[in-house]
């Protein structure tokens, strides 16, 4: 026998072995009556978006932000903070690793809540987030996100244009769950509604210097 066919033989095995430990592991979790239950959880971008969510609705006054649901604001810091990795970032699955937009949505959120700049806490993200490639490096959703308050230049932003709803029905082409993206996204850069942040706030400490903020130049046509 070949070495080739030999380690075909030996992923197929262990292919085998891992679904059957995986059959066995959820009928382990099934309840008597025949069905299965368990806590629906999440990474700490939940409780990130929260905070920025409550800046939106509740734009500061004067240049101070003071949100009237501050106590649950308190509880969605304690939340992010109780699961930041030793590294200083956040991951996005349970024990994965540090993921770089995570990261950058917790940093924000956490600022916003009031942690100041040598907070140890915030120091240590803010290491691992320059480190991983800076705001530069973000993900869309994050970019578009800080770009509704000023926090990232906007045109700088990937464009969805509304008129895309008129190319018949292509939008049913995607996914429920990216249509219920695509949309909103689309509404929101025809509209492009801005919201203030507390005096002074800004995010310019997680950009990597000369790196660029624009989209990178492609000469090839898409």
């Amino acid at each position: 026998m070949s070495p080739i066919l030999q380690l075909a033989d030996t992923h197929v095995a262990a292919c085998a072995e891992a679904q059957r430990r995986a059959v066995n592991h959820l009928l382990g979790l099934q309840k008597p009556e025949g069905y299965w239950w368990a806590d629906l959880t999440a990474d700490t971008t939940l409780e990130s978006d929260f905070i920025l969510l409550e800046l939106w609705r509740n734009p500061p006054e004067g240049g101070v932000w003071n949100p009237p649901n501050r106590a649950r604001i308190d509880r969605a810091v304690r939340s992010i903070l109780d699961r930041q990795l030793p590294d200083g970032g956040f991951n996005i699955y349970v024990e994965g690793p540090s993921e770089l937009s995570a990261t950058i949505k917790a940093y924000t959120a956490l600022k916003l809540a009031g942690l100041t700049y040598d907070d140890p806490r915030l120091a240590k993200a803010r290491e691992l987030i320059l480190a991983m490639g800076g705001l530069q490096r973000a993900n869309s959703y994050v970019k578009v996100n800080l770009s509704l308050f000023g926090l990232y230049p906007r045109e700088h932003t990937p464009t969805i244009p509304p008129e895309g709803m008129l190319l018949g029905k292509l939008i049913y082409e995607m996914s429920s769950w990216t249509r219920a993206i695509v949309i909103p996204l689309s509404i929101v850069h025809a509209m492009n509604p801005q919201r203030p942040v507390p005096a002074g706030f800004t995010l310019k400490e997680l950009l990597v210097p000369g790196a660029p903020v624009g989209f990178s130049e492609q000469r090839r046509l898409l």
